[in-house]
């Protein structure tokens, strides 16, 4: 059975490498799509899959990582994951309930994930809140550290600009 995705997708960082969870230490192939989580990122991508590929299945982390680092040459690479799949001691979860429908009123900003990153980098954390600032006409993501019940914020604070969403 073969499935192609774009080798831009790096779906193992989605994956959980926590012992205790076993069933999201694999990546889910349903339908035309891959989905990895790890119960705080869930990554869902499409795929193209051959006629004959309708069954749903996993994969292990570290069979995704063989069979995806064996191909780095074309922009959209074909794996052939006959013999890979398994069948985890605990089944995957129920993925599409933690999924937004899209039905519900939403505000839509976008950020570019690698200044969020340097940006924490630079506050010297791991883990930031994001507050949205609508005060003026402008919008503003204000980023501060996260802090634990029982300590003082020690004032530190950034700023990223939203970036345009581009309609398709």
């Amino acid at each position: 059975m073969k499935i192609k995705i774009d080798k831009r997708y790096r779906l193992e960082k989605a994956v959980s490498k926590d012992e205790n969870r076993v069933a999201l230490q694999y990546v889910k192939i349903e339908g035309n799509r891959a989905i990895a989580t790890d119960g705080h990122i869930l990554a869902d991508i499409p795929i193209k899959r051959g006629k004959f590929g309708k069954r749903n299945f996993l994969l292990k982390s570290e069979s995704w990582k063989k069979l995806v680092a064996k191909e780095k040459k074309d922009y959209e690479i074909e794996l052939d994951v006959s013999g890979f799949a398994e069948k985890p001691p605990i089944s995957y979860p129920n993925w599409k309930k933690v999924v937004p429908d899209g039905s519900s009123h939403k505000f839509e900003f976008g950020i570019n994930a690698k200044f969020l990153y340097s940006l924490s980098q630079a506050l010297g954390e791991d883990r930031v809140k994001l507050s949205i600032d609508q005060s003026s006409s402008e919008v503003a993501i204000l980023v501060e550290p996260m802090v634990d019940f029982g300590e003082d914020s020690r004032g530190e604070k950034g700023l990223i600009m939203p970036v345009r969403i581009e309609s398709k």
